[in-house]
């Protein structure tokens, strides 16, 4: 049934089609490109293709450091992967239930439905029913995440300090004139992609604190015991003013670098 709605039917009709799909996909991406969050951030498509693609050879601390930062991107493509299984869905139930039309109108708003519902880690708070089930679900996941975001910590530390110990390479080498300008712009460049794993773990754990906020409220108007979840969220908060140091000291790093030594924009 699906490779029936995309075959090429002959002459006019065809071309019809495909424009007709193309409009229903290009409806779905421009809808789907400005999704929000339950944090009032963004959700992006286009942000979450591109997250999902990047990648580097780098040092076996700044590799574990991104390699971390990089399963955060389960996020993104539990999004995008929800947003492909909803126009499939959707395209078949608008086939089954009309024509080829209906079908590409189902896949456009399936593929919308499955963008927005695919948000790891969050969930409709106007729908929600607090539980004793969803509350001791919601512990798990959240101590679990603690967990993480304190490795998050340990990993940044050991990236940071590697990068202090090769700035102090690079300085010598550079003062000695046995080293030019761009194999050092080279290694601040590298210093902005930690930076940049970091800030992805920061804004990442920010975002899950204020999902996390919204069950809160709906456990505590509830009646239930929210102590457990409390204490997960002051601590992943207590991680990120830590994961922000060592932020501050990778752009100290970069700003460090000798005259005549161009550093990346921060």
């Amino acid at each position: 049934m699906i490779a029936h709605l995309f075959q090429c039917p002959e002459g006019k009709v065809g071309l019809a089609m495909h424009a007709r799909l193309l409009a229903m996909v290009g409806a779905f991406i421009l809808v789907a490109g400005c999704v929000t969050n339950e944090d009032g951030s963004t959700a992006n498509i286009f942000s979450d293709l591109g997250t999902i693609m990047s990648g580097g050879e780098v040092s076996d601390e700044q590799g574990a450091l991104r390699d971390q930062a990089d399963s955060y991107n389960d996020y993104a493509e539990a999004r995008v992967a929800s947003a492909v299984a909803g126009a499939i869905i959707g395209g078949i139930i608008g086939y089954a239930a009309g024509d080829e039309e209906g079908a590409l109108l189902g896949a456009a708003a399936g593929g919308v439905a499955g963008y927005v519902g695919g948000s790891y880690l969050t969930r409709d708070h106007s729908e929600f029913q607090a539980s004793r089930e969803s509350l001791d679900e919601d512990i798990t996941v959240a101590e679990e995440l603690t967990k993480e975001s304190r490795k998050n910590i340990a990993l940044a530390q050991a990236a940071l300090d590697w990068q202090k110990r090769d700035i102090d390479r690079l300085n010598m080498e550079y003062e000695a004139g046995a080293l030019d300008s761009q194999e050092y712009e080279r290694a601040l460049l590298e210093i902005e992609r930690d930076r940049g794993s970091v800030r992805s773990m920061i804004d990442a754990t920010r975002e899950r604190i204020a999902t996390l906020n919204r069950s809160i409220s709906k456990y505590k108007s509830a009646g239930y015991d929210t102590s457990r979840l409390d204490a997960a969220k002051s601590a992943q908060r207590q991680h990120i003013a830590r994961l922000e140091a060592i932020e501050d000291a990778m752009v100290t790093l970069i700003a460090g670098a000798p005259a005549g030594v161009e550093r990346p924009s921060v």
